[in-house]
């Protein structure tokens, strides 16, 4: 025998009524956002600050340049930038970013490789984490190491959309979602 509610109504009779009339029924109501409708969030302005000298773990050749990078709503920060170029025509630019705070270079033997294969290496190492904010959260810091890849895409890149521009890391260093908040998209056209 099924419960019957107040009215006499079994409870399971009201249960489905219910479940059907709020079937159609956002689940977010109006707070839902189509993804067509979002906008990426902007880039910062890098600046070059000058030549340095490489920390551990540079790719063979490489030069090493400080810039910083400003962006809305987090403080300026510094990062060290290594651009390692091949022989001959380059298929494309690799950038290496290590995991965490992004302190130091990623590199685990296999940037010489990328460069002996015919890549552009790049490297990047920030003077702090780049995912402090006081508060403000990483998704807006993302806006730091976006801005470093679109700096790479027209300097070292060139712009170039015919060949390979990729990154490699560790932990959310290259993580899609964080670049794709800046309009940041990964291009891999033929780099083997």
């Amino acid at each position: 025998m099924q419960p019957a509610s107040r009215f006499g109504v079994p409870c399971f009779s009201i249960m489905a009524l219910l479940l059907i009339g709020l079937a159609g029924v956002p689940a977010f109501g109006q707070d839902a956002i189509a993804q067509g409708e979002q906008s990426p969030l902007p880039f910062g302005k890098v600046t070059v600050l000058g030549p340095v000298t490489c920390p551990s773990g540079k790719t063979e050749g490489a030069s090493c340049t400080s810039v910083s990078v400003a962006c809305p709503e987090v403080p300026d920060l510094t990062a060290t930038v290594s651009e390692a170029f091949p022989v001959g025509t380059p298929k494309g630019t690799i950038i290496l970013a290590n995991g965490g705070g992004g302190t130091t270079f990623f590199n685990a033997g296999f940037a010489n490789t990328y460069l002996n294969d015919g890549f552009r290496v790049v490297q990047l190492a920030w003077t702090t984490d780049w995912e402090d904010t006081g508060g403000v959260g990483v998704k807006t810091a993302a806006c730091r190491p976006a801005s470093i890849f679109r700096y790479v895409f027209y300097t070292v890149q060139r712009g170039d959309r015919t060949s390979g521009f990729c990154a490699q890391g560790t932990s959310g260093a290259v993580h899609p979602s964080l670049m794709g908040s800046h309009n940041m998209v990964c291009q891999t056209t033929s780099i083997m």
